[in-house]
């Protein structure tokens, strides 16, 4: 006998589903994630998965609406289904070439680096001892007690 394993786009529909039935059961959880985001960082070849989820999202999106940003970083989809969102990103130049439009001419104002090196050379070094904070965090359990009253 030869089992299979369920695919993936059922198992995650199933997930979702339990998720949806959990908030349906436990109305308190919405009113403390009011803005429920679901992320993903799309690696390499993964990144393509932007454009595909663009184009199907849109059909499915409040409005038809799939937002689409850029920073000097990341570019990032987004689509809000209701109360629910799903952001995804990736590296910028996965998705995106940097190609160079032209010049531009630029005046700043810098210290002669000759003169910086003789004027620090001038000023002594001085050796200096203080007390500086430590930090740790310390968490409260969690998970100290579940839902069932464990």
């Amino acid at each position: 006998m030869t089992t299979t394993e369920t695919p993936l786009h059922i198992r995650q529909a199933e997930g979702l589903e339990r998720m949806a039935a959990m908030l349906r059961e436990h109305p308190e959880l919405a009113e403390r994630f009011r803005y429920l985001s679901f992320s993903q960082h799309c690696f390499g070849e993964d990144a393509e998965a932007l454009g595909l989820f663009a184009r199907v999202a849109a059909a499915y999106a409040d409005n038809g609406t799939v937002e689409k940003r850029y920073s000097d970083k990341f570019a990032v989809v987004e689509a809000r289904f209701g109360a629910v969102s799903i952001h995804l990103q990736t590296d910028r130049e996965q998705v995106c070439e940097r190609v160079q439009v032209g010049t531009e001419t630029v005046t700043r104002k810098e210290r002669d680096p000759e003169a910086v090196e003789k004027a620090l050379a001038e000023i002594p070094e001085t050796e200096v001892t203080e007390e500086v904070p430590v930090y740790e965090w310390q968490c409260k359990p969690l998970l100290a007690s579940s839902v069932d009253g464990s």
